[in-house]
């Protein structure tokens, strides 16, 4: 997806869609792709440190993290892609997906994940 992207369509217009602009739009992409390519190869992402840094936006028009977050943790990841999916879907159910999958495993540390104290009060879990 990220090299489609790069090498065809690199336009403003369509991470204008997303009201991000490039940069950050394409190091999302990155991790979106990274996190399905080690969810896909069965892959350690639970409680493992990504190996890149997603950049920054100048300004978010759309809600996002608020609370300290560990960008390299995969809750930060979730919110990358909870982010696209809103955008994509705005009636769509991945907090409630994601907590019950959470309450499946409850021995499960979420703190290990990256995932702040009160995230479910997150700007971007509020859909």
């Amino acid at each position: 997806m990220t090299r489609l992207f790069n090498k065809h369509y690199s336009s403003p217009r369509i991470s204008q869609y997303f009201d991000l602009q490039i940069k950050p739009f394409e190091s999302r992409l990155t991790i979106i792709t990274l996190t399905r390519n080690a969810c896909c190869h069965h892959a350690r992402v639970w409680n493992k440190r990504n190996t890149i840094r997603a950049t920054i936006p100048n300004t978010m028009l759309r809600p996002w993290i608020t609370l300290p977050t560990d960008s390299l943790r995969i809750y930060f990841n979730l919110c990358i892609i909870k982010y696209f999916v809103d955008v994509i879907s705005q009636n769509n159910h991945m907090k409630k997906n994601l907590l019950d999958l959470l309450a499946q495993f409850p021995n499960i540390d979420i703190q290990a994940m990256g995932f702040p104290s009160n995230w479910e009060q997150e700007p971007i879990w509020q859909n």
